[in-house]
C-alpha cells in the first residue's frame, strides 16, 4: 500500500500524525471523512501549525514530487525512510527546515536540495545502499538545535551509504557537528574518496571513521572547532587516507588522528596556523 504522510501541525510528543493519500479519494473509510484520516478534525488537512513531509513504503517518484511541490518554503521536518521504489528526490522549493532524515531507502540514489539555506536541527543520511550523490548547493547553516531527546548527533551525519561517492556543500559556513562514520567501530561510506567543505568557517565536533576509500579531507577555510577525530581507534581506520588539510584553523581543543590510518603520514597533515595544540595519535 502506497503511503505518503504529511505532518501538519506536528505534535510529535503526542504521537499525532496527519495523513492523506495522493488523490484524496475515500477508500474503505481509510482516507475519507470518517475520522480516521479525514476532514473532521481528528486527522485533517486544515490543522495549521508547522508542516512536514514524510515519505515511506512504496511511494513513487511522481507521488513524492507532487507532495514536495505543494509544500511551503519553510517546514518543520523532512523524513524519507524505508522506501522501496523511490529513486531520486529534488526538493525544488524548500528554503528552511528543522530536520532532514534520509534513512534506509532501498532504491534511492540521488537527492538534491536546490534552495535549502538553513537547517536549524540536523541532517541525517544513513543506510541508503544505492545512493551515489547528495547535493545541498545553497545550504549555509546547520545549527544543530536539539529536535527531541532521542536525537543522536546534532548537525550533519552521513554514514553507512555504501555507494555514496559525491557530496556537495559548496556554501556551508557553519555546522554544529559533522560525522562521517561513527566512533568505536561504526561504519562510514565505503566508496567516498574526497570530503571537501570549501566555505565552512566554524564547527563543533568533526569526526571521520571507517571510510575505507577516503583519500583526502579538506577544510580550506575552517577557523574554529572544538574537536577533530580521524580514525580514533584501531577499528575506526580510514585506511587509504593520505591528505588532511586545515590551513586556516587557529582554535581547537582536541585533535586525534589514529595510527590506524596507515597511509597517512604526519607530513601530509596540515594545520599550519595552529599553535600549542598537541595532535594525539589515537589507539
Amino acid at each position: 500500500m502506497k503511503k505518503i504522510v504529511v505532518l501538519l501541525g506536528l505534535l510529535l510528543s503526542l504521537g499525532i500524525v496527519f495523513s492523506c493519500n495522493n488523490d484524496s479519494k475515500v477508500i474503505n473509510g481509510k482516507d475519507g471523512v470518517d475520522g480516521k484520516d479525514g476532514k473532521n478534525g481528528k486527522d485533517g488537512t486544515n490543522s495549521g501549525g508547522n508542516y512536514g513531509i514524510v515519505l515511506f513504503g512504496d511511494v513513487t517518484n511522481e507521488e513524492a514530487k507532487e507532495m514536495i511541490e505543494s509544500s511551503p518554503i519553510r517546514i518543520n521536518q523532512i523524513v524519507v525512510k524505508n522506501t522501496t521504489n523511490l529513486t531520486e528526490l529534488n526538493f525544488t522549493n524548500i528554503e528552511k527546515v528543522a530536520e532532514v532524515i534520509i534513512f534506509n531507502n532501498k532504491a534511492l540514489h540521488k537527492i538534491n536540495f536546490k534552495k535549502l539555506e538553513v537547517v536549524s536541527g540536523r541532517v541525517f543520511i544513513r543506510k541508503n545502499e544505492k545512493m551515489t550523490s547528495c547535493i545541498f548547493p545553497k545550504l549555509m547553516r546547520i545549527e544543530g538545535d536539539a529536535i527531541d531527546n532521542d536525537s543522536e548527533l546534532e548537525g550533519l551525519t552521513i554514514d553507512e551509504n555504501d555507494n555514496l561517492t559525491t557530496i556537495g556543500f559548496p556554501n556551508l559556513e557553519k555546522c554544529s557537528d559533522i560525522q562521517f562514520g561513527q566512533e568505536s567501530g561504526g561504519l562510514g561510506n565505503k566508496k567516498m574518496e574526497t570530503i571537501d567543505f570549501p566555505k565552512l568557517i566554524i564547527a563543533n565536533e568533526i569526526m571521520f571513521n571507517n571510510n575505507k576509500n577516503l583519500k583526502s579531507i579538506n577544510f580550506p577555510k575552517l577557523e574554529k572547532c572544538y574537536s577533530i577525530s580521524i580514525g580514533t581507534y584501531s577499528f575506526d581506520a580510514n585506511e587509504n587516507l593520505e591528505i588532511v588539510n586545515f590551513p586556516e584553523l587557529t582554535s581547537v581543543n582536541r585533535i586525534i588522528i589514529g595510527k590506524s590510518n596507515t597511509k597517512l603520514k604526519m607530513s601530509s597533515v596540515h594545520f599550519p596556523k595552529l599553535k600549542g595544540v598537541e595532535i594525539k595519535r589515537g589507539w
